[in-house]
């Protein structure tokens, strides 16, 4: 989405949408925002983002999650590619009030960007025993099901698939109400979605996640079963299919 806002594609990105027998978005809010920037004259179709839900399944792995956390401390992770706008230093620094209150280790999985600025403030803040920088994993489900909350409190977010492989794996998801994570997560269901710049409200909302083991549990398993119901692969990918159908007999 980012590169084709971007002035130097915008020509070049609306030719291509126009030049096409079908267009299709992953959010409403990405679909309606295509629609409004480029003035488009056909209609865009939201199929939203997948899972696999066999893959993404909460697999418990007491011995690995002792490399990382004590029975008693719970476990926040985040996954992305590191850019300004996922705001991982920020997940640092609020990780670092929820522990105050809550013993817990943080899981940062990926890389990019912001990861060097994210290494320097965890020396800085003598965070290294209670962060931990996975950089790239193969097998992400094996992170988020030793995981307790999973934080997205991103800038923007065209969609949020990482929220919905973290809801699979019954991980409640903490994230900024922006762009389409709304129609990834049920806030107040499988996790919460606070305002972009209510830092102090995430701390609050992952400090109460943390601390009520039976609302952590209940809002997981709402999480696996949102997504089964909304985001399963078999469904979306038939989705897909009558799309192409559609395409196909109207052109």
């Amino acid at each position: 989405m980012n590169a084709g806002l971007d002035p130097s594609y915008r020509r070049v990105t609306r030719f291509s949408i126009e030049q096409s027998n079908g267009v299709t978005a992953v959010s409403r809010y990405l679909a309606d925002l295509t629609l409004q920037e480029f003035t488009l004259t056909k209609p865009v179709e939201v199929i939203p983002n997948f899972v696999d839900p066999y893959v993404f399944q909460r697999r418990p792995n007491p011995l690995f999650r002792q490399q990382f956390a004590e029975p008693e401390e719970k476990i926040v992770c985040h996954i992305s590619n590191f850019r300004s706008l996922k705001r991982v230093p920020l997940i640092i620094e609020m990780f670092q009030e929820m522990a105050r209150q809550v013993p817990a280790k943080l899981l940062l999985v990926g890389n990019g960007p912001d990861y060097q600025a994210c290494v320097d403030l965890v020396r800085r803040e003598a965070l290294v025993q209670k962060v931990f920088f996975l950089d790239f994993v193969t097998d992400v489900a094996s992170v988020l099901s030793i995981a307790d909350l999973f934080m997205l409190p991103s800038e923007m977010e065209s969609f949020g698939l990482a929220a919905i492989e973290a809801l699979s794996c019954e991980v409640p998801v903490l994230a900024s109400r922006v762009g389409g994570l709304p129609e990834a997560v049920v806030d107040g269901e499988c996790g919460y979605l606070l305002p972009c710049d209510d830092v102090d409200g995430m701390i609050e909302a992952g400090i109460q996640l943390l601390s009520n083991d039976d609302l952590r549990r209940r809002m997981g398993a709402e999480g696996r079963r949102w997504v089964m119901t909304r985001f399963h692969v078999s469904q979306v990918v038939k989705r897909y299919e009558e799309y192409y159908r559609y395409v196909l007999e109207h052109t």
